[in-house]
């Protein structure tokens, strides 16, 4: 549940499973949504953020297996109904969507549905030996 009333998007950070840290951060921001962790951020990266972000579109922000797109994120074509549908299928670990997110960044095994942070997720296969296909 987000902290901030009225938000459009959602913020999608799955624990690992073997130790309970984040495996990664999914943040999708809606026209006028503020960061999940907006509180948590320095000045810089905050007005960084404010002058730097079109608030009346869509944004996504990731940052998970090595990968961060920094405090502006990049714009994606979403509406209210498609990144509702998209937090429902996420938080729900449809394979689909988690693929269509990247699954193997966000640590999460297909075969037993689990995520897995840094320390227990290898590319490839999960801490179970449950291998991963490559494509």
């Amino acid at each position: 549940m987000s902290q901030h009333a009225g938000r459009r998007g959602f913020y999608f950070a799955p624990q690992c499973a073997k130790c309970g840290l984040t495996t990664g951060v999914f943040e999708v921001l809606g026209p006028g949504d503020m960061p999940e962790r907006w509180g948590c951020w320095d000045a810089r990266s905050q007005q960084l953020h404010s002058h730097r972000t079109d608030t009346d579109g869509w944004r996504m922000m990731l940052q998970a297996g090595g990968l961060d797109n920094g405090v502006v994120g990049e714009a994606i074509e979403l509406d209210d109904d498609s990144a509702a549908e998209l937090h429902r299928r996420l938080s729900e670990r449809d394979v689909e969507a988690l693929e269509s997110v990247s699954d193997d960044l966000l640590g999460h095994c297909v075969e037993c549905g689990a995520f897995y942070c840094h320390l227990h997720w290898r590319a490839g296969s999960c801490p179970e030996g449950h291998l991963r296909a490559q494509a």
